[in-house]
């Protein structure tokens, strides 16, 4: 908690003119905040203290509003989150702004701010959210070492954000923009893809819950998780769905912050395998490659889910690199900003997720899902307005298995369609 404690000390030094009173409605507080210059191919973000409004408070004694209600340390009851509100404790500037004066206040306030932009953001985009978010901290999983400490989850049961106790000195998860980020595009597509699964195949269901229970440092089970046998099918398309959501995420996560390293704030470790930033040579696990993972994990062990864990963020990564470089080519070939380039790819994000959900929901016994979807429905979007580097950059994507195994076959190329580009198959 080193970071923390130092923005606390780095508050207090405003030298606040009076105790914490009530307060309501849009609030001025200061909080941890990330910034970029927009260059969206260079990591240069960084963080500092900024003042910002949390808007439609309740009562700042709870930092509740119309965006999220806290729960300190929460039980489960009934698909509910369970316990009383952490009450939150601030001094006021005398220019009548906030200041946390410690870090469970510090927490709320920031966790407060990126709900209600991101909430706001999907809102906008079509996406109904149910607001309030409740939002667990200090959050308790007994049992499970995975999860509980240095970790941020979406649960699908309660629909809450569920933060536990951050145990090392880099930044903590509940002020890292881009993982509170890239967790609420997990709320997101549970409601869109997993809870209709979940809802069509009841003997699932705690299965698909407790996917969306998901572990930087690995996915684990809770005591209550049903095991089943899968076929490779089935656990193919398990596995395509959990990578696909984690690299929706990371997406989800960098077009909110502009960061395309915004883990290694907070989990280092993990940054480096998980970058957004441009690489010299493109690749995606293929169908083979899932294919071959799937074989090797039901043969080590009885719980070939649990074996695939790490190798979900293989498959995502590559997903969440490709929508920031469509991001990048929109806005360049276009001529709009940065912003109106995101909102097109967020668009398409999630008319992907709507249709991920008609597929997994029509598939039969012997089924599976493509890898190559996400790619050909880019194609299939912007039908008839897609500019030549765009449909390069898909077919970039689409060649890279044939490239890595070096096979001579037929690729997909390009070919111009009166004033747009077109991917044309093998």
């Amino acid at each position: 908690m080193l970071f923390l404690g130092a923005v606390l000390v780095g508050l207090m030094g405003c030298k606040p003119a009076s105790p914490e009173a009530p307060a309501s409605g849009d609030i001025s507080v200061q909080i941890p905040l990330s910034e970029n210059n927009g260059d969206i191919n260079n990591s240069d973000a960084s963080y500092g203290l900024k003042t910002v409004t949390l808007k439609n408070i309740e009562t700042l004694r709870e930092v509740r509003g119309q965006y999220a209600r806290f729960f300190l340390a929460p039980g489960l009851v009934e698909g509910q989150l369970n316990g009383a509100s952490p009450i939150a404790y601030f001094a006021k500037t005398k220019d009548q702004t906030y200041i946390a004066k410690d870090v469970v206040s510090l927490q709320m306030a920031t966790i407060y701010y990126h709900m209600q932009n991101l909430i706001t953001w999907a809102q906008d985009l079509g996406v109904s959210i149910k607001s309030p978010m409740p939002v667990g901290i200090n959050t308790k999983i007994k049992g499970d070492e995975a999860l509980q400490n240095n970790n941020a989850f979406y649960d699908g049961r309660s629909k809450a954000m569920l933060f536990v106790p951050y145990t090392s000195d880099e930044m903590p998860i509940s002020v890292n923009a881009g993982i509170i980020a890239h967790e609420f595009f997990h709320s997101i597509f549970f409601n869109k893809v997993l809870g209709p699964i979940s809802q069509k195949q009841k003997a699932t269901s705690q299965r698909i819950s407790d996917l969306t229970v998901h572990s930087y440092e690995g996915w684990s089970k809770q005591k209550t998780f049903i095991q089943l046998d899968l076929s490779e099918e089935e656990l193919f398309n398990e596995t395509y769905i959990r990578g696909i959501n984690e690299g929706l995420a990371d997406y989800w996560g960098w077009a909110y912050t502009n960061d395309p390293d915004f883990l290694k704030w907070s989990l280092s470790s993990h940054a480096k395998k998980r970058t957004l930033t441009k690489q010299a040579q493109v690749s995606y696990k293929s169908d083979r490659d899932i294919e071959a993972a799937v074989v090797e994990a039901k043969n080590i062990g009885d719980d070939p889910s649990m074996a695939l864990s790490n190798y979900i963020y293989d498959i995502g990564t590559p997903y969440a690199r490709f929508l920031k470089e469509l991001v990048y080519i929109k806005m360049q070939h276009s001529n709009i900003s940065l912003a109106d380039a995101k909102r097109q790819v967020n668009v398409f994000v999630i008319g992907f997720v709507q249709d991920l959900a008609k597929s997994a929901l029509k598939l039969k016994t012997k089924d599976k899902l493509s890898t190559q979807d996400l790619f050909l429905a880019v194609d299939e979007h912007d039908s008839g307005l897609q500019s030549k580097e765009q449909c390069e950059l898909i077919i970039q994507y689409l060649n890279a298995p044939l490239e890595k195994a070096d096979v001579i076959a037929a690729k997909y190329t390009c070919a111009k369609d009166f004033e747009a580009y077109k991917v044309i198959k093998p």
